[in-house]
């Protein structure tokens, strides 16, 4: 079961886009089919933690990076990484402080900066993909043959 519809980003919300999409993370329908991941960020924020709670760390924010904000629900959050209840209960203790709780639900907040700088590159990108694509039909008198 996908589970989507959590929330929107702040840039988002003020246009009234929603991250949410299959296959990725998608705004305007673009999609964002990686995430950045800074290994040596991510060892230096995780080494104090079990592998118990690095890999429920990262599966969140896998999938905060596919759906957008997370539920506030623990039970949701462990079937949403395949555990159970007790087995999250034992785990978020250590995590939890990795998310901020906002009105739409649960985010990490250096993700969502990512995301925000993906999809501005992502739209400058396609931008200049559609100026270029003008320009070439342009040039060879309105590209159909």
């Amino acid at each position: 079961m996908r589970i989507v519809d959590f929330a929107r980003t702040a840039a988002q919300l003020k246009n009234n886009e929603s991250p949410n999409a299959p296959g990725g993370t998608s705004i305007r329908g673009m999609r964002l089919p990686h995430m950045p991941f800074f290994v040596n960020d991510y060892l230096g924020a995780t080494r104090h933690l079990t592998l118990a709670e690095r890999g429920a760390y990262t599966d969140l924010l896998f999938l905060e990076w596919n759906i957008g904000p997370l539920p506030q629900d623990p039970a949701r959050l462990a079937a949403m990484i395949g555990c159970s209840p007790r087995q999250f209960s034992a785990v978020w203790p250590a995590i939890q402080g990795k998310f901020a709780i906002v009105a739409t639900g649960l985010v990490n907040e250096r993700l969502e900066a990512h995301r925000a700088k993906a999809l501005e590159i992502s739209s400058k990108r396609a931008e200049a993909g559609r100026n270029g694509g003008y320009a070439t039909a342009a040039k060879h008198g309105g590209g159909s043959s």
